[in-house]
């Protein structure tokens, strides 16, 4: 049995059957995406701006459902990741389709998560480029240290066998 929040929600399950809450909410017309795609193009200007802001989805929508729908709550993101049989990797273990988790400053909440798109180095060391939404704003690409999200605490994890 899934959790339908309402007529706004999916069925969204791991793959154990954990029932995962979520919502796709309506853009507004009023609401400024446009302007915060501005300011963050601005501000990170090596990004890749690839996709509209959009308040149907946000960050872990991308990450783990296709871009279908909004988990507002960073707790599922935990239950996702050990019910789907995910694992913490090192960076230097990082490739393709890999995910990103940041966390607040507490160390304690996850605040942002993404997908490793591809795997660049630098003086020796891989960069990993991630594929991540920034809130109500648009997609970007970006190197994994170049995000709004990134504070103190990353972790890279892997659902590879």
């Amino acid at each position: 049995m899934g959790i339908y929040l309402n007529r706004n929600s999916i069925f969204l399950q791991t793959s154990k059957g954990t029932d995962i809450k979520n919502e796709i909410y309506q853009d507004e017309p009023y609401f400024p995406i446009k302007k915060n795609d501005e300011y963050h193009k601005a501000r990170y200007s090596e990004a890749i701006y690839r996709r509209r802001g959009t308040r149907k989805y946000n960050c872990h929508g991308l990450t783990f459902a296709n871009r279908r729908t909004w988990i507002a709550d960073p707790d599922d993101i935990f239950i996702i990741l050990k019910d789907d049989e995910y694992r913490k990797i090192s960076l230097n273990k990082v490739v393709t389709g890999d995910i990103i988790v940041y966390y607040k400053e507490d160390r304690i909440e996850i605040s942002h998560t993404g997908i490793v798109i591809s795997v660049g180095t630098f003086n020796n060391m891989p960069v990993p480029f991630i594929l991540s939404k920034w809130a109500y704003c648009g997609e970007f690409i970006h190197r994994y240290t170049d995000c709004p999200y990134f504070k103190k605490k990353i972790e890279f994890w892997t659902d590879r066998k």
